[in-house]
């Protein structure tokens, strides 16, 4: 079954989930023993070729499994195009509705911007959160920051999703009785 179709949608709904994508950063070099960084910093809200902010839209009623492994791909591949070159970590999370709760009383807004391009930079989940022409990048990006951290959740990219609870109690009866699956 195929995830939502995003283009028929004309607004970001309020219980989508946005996606901002997190990739590894380089660390100081000769420092073997520096902690690995999980946690979200400013700098992943940072961009420096648009003053908008391009997220991805996770799913229509929450995070989706299906688009999830849709994108995940694409976000890989984008993350080898970029230099230096990076290594995709995930996303970092939030529902619209928490988010723009508080973003538009300042002038923030989200509107979906599918990119249509070649089979690997097509992305009919992306959107753009458009942000106050009057504040520089690094003001947009600890704003948007705080808002995630406040509101969001991590996404790591090579975790495992996360199975229903009705799939896994019809895998536990198809164990149960092996000769079911014959049937």
């Amino acid at each position: 079954m195929a995830p939502w179709d995003p283009s028929r949608d004309a607004k970001i709904g309020d219980v989508e989930h946005l996606g901002r994508r997190r990739f590894k950063r380089a660390q100081l070099v000769g420092f073997t023993d520096q902690p690995p960084k999980h946690s979200l910093t400013y700098v992943d809200f940072l961009d420096e070729r648009d003053p908008n902010l391009s997220v991805d839209r996770l799913g229509k009623n929450g995070i989706d499994r299906r688009v999830i492994d849709l994108i995940r791909p694409l976000a890989a591949v984008n993350a080898e195009k970029r230099r230096p070159r990076m290594v995709f970590l995930g996303w970092a999370a939030v529902q619209a509705k928490k988010f723009l709760n508080e973003a538009e009383k300042i002038g923030y807004s989200i509107k979906p911007d599918p990119i249509r391009g070649t089979q690997s930079d097509d992305n009919e989940f992306h959107a753009v959160i458009s942000c106050p022409i009057e504040l520089d990048r690094t003001h947009v990006a600890l704003y948007v920051w705080h808002l995630f951290v406040k509101y969001g959740a991590v996404i790591d990219a090579d975790a495992a999703p996360a199975r229903s609870p009705l799939r896994a109690i019809i895998q536990w009866f198809l164990n149960l009785a092996p000769s079911a699956r014959k049937a």
